[in-house]
């Protein structure tokens, strides 16, 4: 997806309505996919199967398929019965308003998406998640009601700063430099010696390249499927003074 000011534009795949276009027909050439009212496009994200826009007046759209409500559209379903639009609980094939009671009035900065789960980071360094919890991905035990959006827990006191999704893990920074993991640990996916899955955080140790360095910065996080990728800055460690 490519945008220009207020205009977005979208071209590949249309299965499960990713695109935002009536059809599922794959769209060769760029289409313009315009916005309700007067919205203007501040940030686009692509998941597997479906998307995720946020407008600069704080606004959330989704489009695609909304498997276990990873897009939050599980009350779409019957409100837009009557205006014979393409929404279903299940996908969407037009950009719908995301309406998530807990990030009310909040304004998400970045939006990571797994096979099955959505993350969503706020700019006062908040995450929330929704979608499946089989693996624990979404950072919160597995219990009813777990599909709807909820606050990752274990992050009280931090501010996340970076995050991103691999197939049913996920993955987070923190504003001091501390890398966290937690959902499916099968082939060490999580980064830890913890091999059974896990809703709860964990820390990531990332080796220092030498006795003498340490870890200074986190500056990029990126997962995907099975793995995950940090870029990190190492200095050498302060020498202790002697008296």
């Amino acid at each position: 997806m490519l945008i220009v000011p207020k205009q977005l534009f979208v071209w590949g795949s249309g299965a499960n309505g990713r695109l935002g276009l009536p059809s599922d027909d794959t769209c060769c050439l760029p289409e313009m996919l315009p916005l309700a009212g007067d919205a203007s496009v501040e940030s686009v994200f692509c998941g597997r199967d479906c998307t995720i826009v946020v407008t600069t007046d704080h606004t959330l759209f989704g489009c695609g398929s909304n498997r276990y409500n990873k897009l939050g559209l599980l009350d779409h379903s019957t409100q837009n019965q009557q205006a014979g639009s393409f929404v279903s609980s299940q996908e969407a094939h037009e950009l719908v308003m995301i309406s998530l009671p807990p990030l009310a009035g909040q304004h998400v900065i970045n939006v990571a998406m797994g096979t099955n789960h959505t993350l969503l980071l706020t700019e006062t360094g908040q995450l929330y998640s929704l979608g499946s919890n089989q693996y624990g991905q979404l950072g919160r035990p597995a219990e009813a009601g777990t599909e709807a959006a909820g606050l990752v827990q274990g992050f009280e006191g931090k501010f996340v700063s970076k995050v991103a999704c691999g197939d049913f893990f996920s993955v987070a920074v923190t504003r001091d430099n501390e890398v966290y993991s937690w959902g499916r640990a099968e082939r060490c996916r999580l980064g830890t010696s913890k091999g059974t899955d896990t809703h709860v955080p964990q820390l990531v140790t990332l080796p220092p390249p030498s006795a003498s360095e340490g870890l200074q910065h986190v500056h990029a996080l990126a997962a995907m499927h099975g793995n995950a990728m940090v870029v990190a800055t190492v200095a050498p460690r302060p020498h202790s003074s002697r008296a």
